[in-house]
């Protein structure tokens, strides 16, 4: 029988969950031409396509890191660890561009302290 998920994990849970959909939500406003309305700089065609492929491979690597800190595959804690450190690498490009990428700091570096708090009682399934 496995444990049952302590807070940290459950809410780690839910906030790469939020996360991954968000990110998977802006892939598809931006494919269909209305990000416009959440910029405050014109971004030419061209990084605007090289950003929503970005928001698609976080989406998807989000969701499947997910998968895999709920299934508590040792990779899931991994994966979600990756994916934040990417998603702080392209927030840090983002807030170059605009301050409002600020905000995509936040769940990460929660993510982060959740998972370095529960370190220790961390149970694997191989």
């Amino acid at each position: 029988m496995r444990p049952k998920f302590t807070t940290p994990i459950k809410a780690a849970l839910g906030l790469n969950l939020i996360q991954a959909v968000m990110r998977l939500m802006f892939f598809y406003i931006m494919i269909t031409g209305g990000i416009d309305e959440f910029l405050d700089v014109t971004i030419n065609p061209s990084t605007l396509q090289g950003i929503s492929i970005v928001f698609l491979v976080l989406g998807i690597g989000g969701l499947i890191s997910i998968y895999g800190l709920a299934m508590r595959k040792e990779w899931g804690v991994k994966a979600i660890r990756a994916v934040n450190a990417l998603t702080i690498i392209f927030d840090i490009w983002g807030y170059l561009v605009q301050s409002s990428a600020f905000f995509g700091f936040i769940v990460p570096v929660l993510n982060f302290i959740l998972l370095a708090k529960e370190r220790r009682h961390w149970e694997v399934t191989q």
